[in-house]
């Protein structure tokens, strides 16, 4: 992936093969960056952070919320999408996205109903879709936003996907992330 000025993607997003993108390893791979979503938008990047049953990943702005839904408890991302769209630098905190995984994050590796271990927590992947909204349009722009939820790509799972907590446990960056037997 070629880069100018070290952070901006410099191919034409619309024509990249996010087949090939949204790839990566489809049981065993790693936690590449940990975000903890706070008041105001602002993001915290913890080397280690605590998943909760109750409150997903504890002091994130999820919890914080009023009547939060659990099936949009902890999102995840593929990091190689993210690094098309934002780079590779700071810009990869503004997805919001709890975790950026190097894993292939597609319904088809991953349907609802898996179940995924972060480090030493298990989650499940749960129905709800994670589609770009105003937020993403604003931080990415629309052409990137109509790419993200173009309906043949829909199933890659670009804007990453949606868990919720089954497992608590510490993940910590570079974790391994792996897809449980079982689907």
């Amino acid at each position: 992936m070629t880069r100018v000025l070290g952070d901006a993607p410099t191919e034409n997003l619309a024509t990249v093969d996010w087949q090939r993108v949204a790839t990566g390893p489809t049981t065993e791979g790693r936690v590449e960056l940990i975000v903890r979503r706070l008041a105001n938008e602002g993001r915290d990047l913890p080397v280690e952070v605590s998943l909760s049953v109750e409150q997903g990943l504890v002091g994130d702005r999820w919890c914080l919320t009023q009547d939060p839904d659990p099936m949009s408890q902890i999102t995840l991302l593929n990091c190689r999408v993210a690094r098309m769209i934002a780079g590779d630098g700071a810009r990869l905190r503004e997805f919001g996205d709890n975790f950026l995984v190097d894993l292939e994050l597609g319904a088809a590796n991953l349907p609802a109903g898996t179940r995924l271990r972060l480090g030493e927590a298990e989650l499940e992947v749960t129905s709800e879709p994670h589609l770009g909204c105003a937020k993403f349009a604003r931080r990415f722009g629309h052409d990137v936003l109509r790419i993200v939820n173009r309906k043949d790509l829909v199933p890659l799972n670009l804007r990453g996907i949606h868990a919720r907590v089954r497992k608590p446990g510490k993940v910590w960056l570079g974790a391994p992330a792996t897809k449980l037997a079982g689907r």
